[in-house]
């Protein structure tokens, strides 16, 4: 009689320990440093470019007696948005300084890129060192030309694209986690502030929803360890 071969031993697999899916208060501070930083590294220029447009277009919203004589020269431009509103208002309500709400608005909207983009790191890769990398990776590129259309990933003033850029990568995040209410919450806030950006916006995270099958998931932790 032949012994039967003992069967091949079965790998054991260890999940790692479950890290929090969302930002942590540590999270949130480390990202608005690394923000901060990103502002001292690339440069802060609000009155240059596209600036020369919407900064007068705010400052005559506060002073209706500025620009008395072709103000149309910015006006076309600003009144197509709600940029200017915004801007405005927020100096009314804080009573700060022009000058200081824009610097604080540019780096809230890069801070809420690199947020964005950590958690859109997690959930594509499943590991807060994949949040890093991701949050890491763009902080260090705001200033690169994108596909050679002479555009930054973030400029270096507030402008409308501030605001759109972060709120793009929002919405896919929303899209990708089948959160349809968010997803649609962010196409209507950018549309108020940069209306074509919310179309492509929205056309991408619709056609990421059709894509994307409904039993698939993104894994939500970093890969498990295998050991024998």
């Amino acid at each position: 009689m032949h012994a039967e071969p003992s069967a091949a031993p079965r790998p054991k697999i260890t999940p790692p320990s479950k890290s929090p899916a969302r930002a942590d208060l540590q999270t949130i501070i480390v990202l608005f440093l690394v923000a901060v930083a990103a502002v001292l590294v690339h440069g802060y220029h609000p009155f240059v470019e596209d600036a020369e447009i919407y900064v007068p277009g705010i400052k005559k919203l506060l002073n209706p007696a500025l620009y008395p004589y072709n103000d149309i020269f910015f006006a076309s431009h600003a009144r197509l948005t709600f940029f200017p509103n915004l801007i405005a208002g927020l100096v009314r309500l804080t009573h700060f300084p022009l000058e200081w709400v824009l610097l604080t608005c540019h780096l809230a909207c890069i801070f809420s890129l690199l947020l964005a983009g950590w958690n859109l790191g997690r959930l594509c890769f499943g590991s807060a060192r994949a949040g890093w990398g991701s949050a890491l990776l763009v902080a260090s590129l705001l200033t690169i030309p994108v596909a050679g259309t002479a555009l930054y990933v973030m400029d270096q003033y507030l402008n409308t694209r501030s605001f759109s850029t972060a709120a793009v990568v929002w919405i896919v995040l929303a899209a990708a986690r089948r959160k349809y209410l968010h997803a649609l919450l962010w196409v209507v806030i950018t549309a108020l502030v940069h209306p074509l950006m919310a179309v492509f916006a929205g056309v991408y995270g619709a056609l990421l929803v059709w894509q994307l099958p409904r039993s698939f998931e993104l894994p939500r932790m970093a890969p498990r360890q295998v050991k024998y």
